[in-house]
């Protein structure tokens, strides 16, 4: 069964991030969830144009970012950067705190992250319908 969370990230009570948390619990695959997060301006106005997409895999192991998205999104997510671009860049990549923050602070992405680390489906059929 593949699932699917979304949630609003807020700076100063305005948006600044949607992302999309992605999982899929297959028997005898490799537990993992994907979060994609568009950064960027949200106002009434924006566009897609003026935000950007990047998806990081959260596994057992840890978090890395991925050379292509998850699944396509809607345009208005904004232009994909591949984690080998963004490293590239030289900038420091903010999208590590704001994952964390997601994993802590949304308890479906809490139970996500539980199920990947430990296997136990209980944690996500405890949290089932509590995404924002």
């Amino acid at each position: 069964m593949a699932t699917v969370a979304h949630g609003y990230i807020y700076a100063n009570d305005e948006p600044c991030a949607v992302y999309f948390l992605d999982w899929c619990e297959r028997h005898g695959e490799r537990r993992r969830a994907f979060v994609t997060i568009t950064l960027g301006d949200w106002d009434g106005a924006s566009t897609g144009a003026e935000r950007s997409a990047v998806c990081i895999e959260v596994g057992a192991d840890g978090m890395a970012l991925t050379e292509q998205p998850f699944c396509d999104r809607p345009l208005f997510f904004g232009r994909f950067r591949p984690g080998s671009a963004v490293l590239r860049s030289g900038e420091a990549f903010a999208g590590w705190q704001l994952v964390d923050r997601i994993l802590a602070d949304d308890p479906l992405a809490a139970a996500v992250l539980c199920w990947v680390r430990s296997g136990s489906a209980a944690a996500l059929r405890a949290a089932g319908g509590q995404s924002r």
